[in-house]
This record gives structure tokens, C-alpha cells and sequence, in this order.
């Protein structure tokens, strides 16, 4: 379950960053975020085992936190969901076009049925996804496959670390956080195991896995791509994904729409149920809310894939993640070091990102 929350829009970023930073790099990112992303969703793991009420992330972080906790983290939240919303409006458009060359009304038509999938509520397509990451899986295992096939040699073209440019040691950040973030499945593990009678201590064991689980299929899908581009792939994924055999280019592009509707879906659904009972919205407000925003953005921002996953993970995600921490301290009457650098690093790197795009 965490797994395929986890496996999602990031991973097509990831193949250009790791180029662009370089092998060691790339791979130190991937580890320590997957040791860092486990602890929080361990973290969170405790927090929602002790929440007994029901209350959703911003409601805890009120709780755990105060008027200020709540703030931040319901931006973050709202923001970073919202944005990750119109990231999948853009994999869409990409995926149709790879699909049906030629056809420019496809993020139109995706935005209106995932908009009518989620005013109707139809929470259940959502069950595909478990499905969906078993193909997707497969899919980074064909491409890896097919990439090492075809250009085993590519490690020679991609720089081991960046040289001279500490923008390029920076860049992978946003975009691994973002790929390893699976905190919105917590919930749904701890319902799953309370309605299977399972043991409770085991879900520590359960959620490390699936985030390894995640980080094992990006670095098959980061390899494939390297070799598939000769260590050189492009900004755009699409473009890379172009270049292989026809009748898997038609395969990842179909299982992609399939993937990104029901995750548009299902992320738009938890978006409306936090905007009523966390906001107090009423359900036709929330819908309105959760429906034009993205597509406005789609508009009237840039539509870099790398950049808007960058905002998402190194603003957003890492705010969230710092809450995560912070609440988990207040829950356990605990502080640790290790934790405190962590949300230090969280905040300065959010920070930094900010400021980039500002100046």
C-alpha cells in the first residue's frame, strides 16, 4: 500500500537529476533520502497509532503544534497536493501525446473526467493503483533491462559528482523528496491492519519496506534511462521515453494515463476531505477548490516538469516532513539531535528553494 502511494509522478525526474549531479551523487541522495523518508513515515506511523479521534495531518499538527504548526503545515499540505495535481496534468498531456501524437486537446479532456471522477467520488478506482505499481514495477524492470542492453557503457558520459556549480549538488533534492514521500498511506496501513487484526508493532516493518520497496524501483528506472539515453537524458522525460521500441513506448504510456488518472483521482479526493473537515469548506467549495486550481496553475505557470516537482518536494514536502518530526517529539516528550538536524536541514533547503526562484 505504501509502496504504490509512493511510485508516482517523481520518478520521471529522477534520470535527469542524477545525470545532471552525477552517479555518486544521485545514489547518495536516493539512500539517504529513503533512510531519512522511512523515519518520518515512521514517525507519522506513531502519531496516527496514538490518534484515536479521527483528525486528519493539519488538525494534528493544531494539536501537537498550536496556531503555528497548523499554519505550516496545512499550506504545506494544501500547496504541495494542489501542486502535485497539476504535475499530474502535465504527465498526462505528455503520456497522450506519446500515445496519440497530435491529439492537443488531451490535458482538457483528462482535467474534465478526473474532475468528474472526483466530484462523483469514485474513491474505488483508486483500488487499481495496487495493481498499476505491479506493472510499474515490471516496467522499470523492462526498461532497466532494455537500457543496460542497449547502453551498458553509459556510466562513462555521466559525471561521478558535480564539478564547480553547488546549484547541481543542490538539484536532486526537491525531486527525491518528493518521489520517496508516501505519508498520506500511513492511515490507510493503520486502518489495514486494525481491520485485519494485525500485529500493530509489525507496521514499523511494514512501512520501511515499502519505502525501500519504492527506492529499488526508481534506481532500476534511473539506470534503464541513463543506458536507454546514453547517460544523457533530456529535461523532459517524454522525450527519452520516445526512443523506446514501439510497443513498449504504447505500454508505458497506456499504463501511464491509467496510473496518473486514478492517482489524479484519489489525491483530489483526500485534497476535498481535508479542505471540508480540516477547513471547514463546504463540499461544493471544496470541490470548486480542488477542481480549478490545478488547471489554473497548468496555465499560469511554467509546465518544467523538473521544476514544478523541485517546488513540490523541496518547499512543500520537506515543511511537511519537518511537522512530522516536530510532532512526533511532542508526542513522545522527546528531542533528539539527529531530528533537530533534519529539520534544520528541512527549513534551510526549503528556504533555498525559494529563494532561487525569487531572484
Amino acid at each position: 500500500m505504501l509502496a504504490s502511494l509512493i511510485i508516482g509522478a517523481g520518478m520521471f525526474s529522477l534520470p535527469y537529476v542524477t545525470s545532471r549531479s552525477g552517479i555518486l551523487a544521485g545514489l547518495f541522495y536516493l539512500l539517504a533520502f529513503t533512510g531519512v523518508m522511512s523515519l518520518i513515515h515512521v514517525f507519522y506511523g506513531d502519531i496516527v497509532i496514538a490518534d484515536k479521534s479521527g483528525r486528519r495531518f493539519a488538525s494534528q499538527s493544531r494539536h501537537y503544534l498550536g496556531r503555528k504548526g497548523f499554519l505550516i503545515g496545512a499550506v504545506s499540505l494544501v500547496a504541495g497536493t494542489t501542486l502535485a495535481l497539476t504535475i499530474y496534468l502535465i504527465l498526462a498531456e505528455g503520456f497522450a501525446k506519446l500515445m496519440f501524437p497530435g491529439f492537443s486537446v488531451s490535458v482538457i479532456l483528462f482535467w474534465v473526467l478526473g474532475s468528474a471522477g472526483i466530484a462523483l467520488g469514485i474513491k474505488g478506482i483508486a483500488g487499481l493503483n495496487n495493481l498499476l505499481t505491479l506493472f510499474m514495477v515490471l516496467l522499470a524492470g523492462t526498461v532497466a533491462f532494455f537500457g543496460l542492453k542497449t547502453g551498458a557503457g553509459f556510466w562513462r558520459s555521466v559525471p561521478l559528482w558535480p564539478r564547480g556549480d553547488i546549484a547541481l549538488w543542490l538539484l536532486p533534492i526537491g525531486p527525491f523528496l518528493f518521489s520517496l514521500s508516501g505519508r498520506g498511506a500511513i492511515a490507510s496501513i493503520e486502518d489495514y491492519f486494525e481491520a485485519n487484526r494485525l500485529d500493530i508493532r509489525k507496521m514499523k516493518k511494514a512501512i520501511v519496506w515499502g519505502t525501500l520497496g519504492a527506492a529499488a524501483v526508481y534506481l532500476l528506472f534511473i539506470v534503464g534511462m541513463l543506458g536507454i539515453t546514453a547517460g544523457a537524458p533530456a529535461r523532459d522525460i517524454m522525450i527519452d521515453l520516445a526512443l523506446l521500441p514501439g510497443y513498449l513506448k504504447l505500454l508505458v504510456a497506456g499504463l501511464g494515463l491509467i496510473a496518473v488518472f486514478t492517482s489524479y483521482v484519489f489525491l483530489g479526493l483526500e485534497l476535498k476531505m481535508v479542505l471540508e473537515k480540516d477547513f471547514r469548506l463546504r463540499g461544493n467549495a471544496a470541490l470548486a477548490a480542488v477542481v480549478v486550481a490545478p488547471i489554473a496553475i497548468y496555465f499560469a505557470a511554467s509546465r518544467d516538469l523538473v521544476s514544478l516537482i523541485s517546488v513540490a518536494g523541496g518547499v512543500f514536502i520537506a515543511l511537511e516532513s519537518a511537522i512530522v518530526i516536530l510532532m512526533w517529539e511532542k508526542l513522545k516528550s522527546k528531542r533528539f539531535w539527529l531530528n533537530r538536524l533534519i529539520v534544520f536541514a528541512f527549513v534551510v533547503g526549503a528556504l533555498y528553494e525559494i529563494f532561487k526562484r525569487t531572484i
